[in-house]
């Protein structure tokens, strides 16, 4: 994250580094990476963080997190497989809004949407927010020239403040 000077800033920036990145599609689980990282290794551009309050029935901790201008392109298999993601994805902090809990990391977990405990193709858990809808987009080089599709990322991870943070969310 870039240094905030505001304790009450609600934005900020961050670069994702993913590992242990594997293909499932093909069965051999060849490792992926982007350019520059290796194997098994992802690392995404700078982006937007827009901290937020999610709605309980969509969220049940509520405190969120709103990454905007994902754009990370990736290859798997020696690039049998290139990828591109682009778009913007909301994921949750594990702190409850109001929380009294200060700390300069936070974790949070990105969801794809689950019917009967199975994965749904192309959807994010929660992927509204005041109306509108925040969807990751993803092509390969097999999926045709310059079309994108709905996509969805599961993970957990954590974000690092330069200074404590606590997850107020104004209502």
């Amino acid at each position: 994250m870039t240094p905030i000077t505001n304790n009450e800033a609600t934005t900020g920036e961050v670069q994702l580094v993913f590992t242990g990145c594997v293909e499932l599609n093909s069965g051999f689980k060849f490792k992926c990476n982007s350019p520059g990282q290796v194997a098994g290794e992802v690392k995404t551009n700078t982006m937007v963080t827009h901290n937020l309050k999610l709605p309980a029935a969509t969220a049940p901790n509520e405190a969120g997190v709103l990454l905007t201008g994902t754009n990370v392109t990736f290859s798997c298999g020696a690039g049998l497989a290139v990828t591109t993601v682009t778009a913007n994805i909301i994921g949750e902090y594990e702190t409850k809004c109001g929380s009294v809990s200060k700390s300069k990391v936070q974790k949070l977990e990105f969801l794809a949407e689950k019917v009967g405990g199975v994965v749904q193709d192309g959807k994010q858990k929660i992927r509204e927010y005041t109306g509108v809808k925040y969807d990751l987009e993803s092509k390969t080089n097999h999926s045709g020239a310059g079309e994108y599709d709905t996509s969805a990322q599961e993970g957990t991870g954590t974000l690092t403040f330069n200074q404590e943070v606590e997850l107020t969310c104004a209502k």
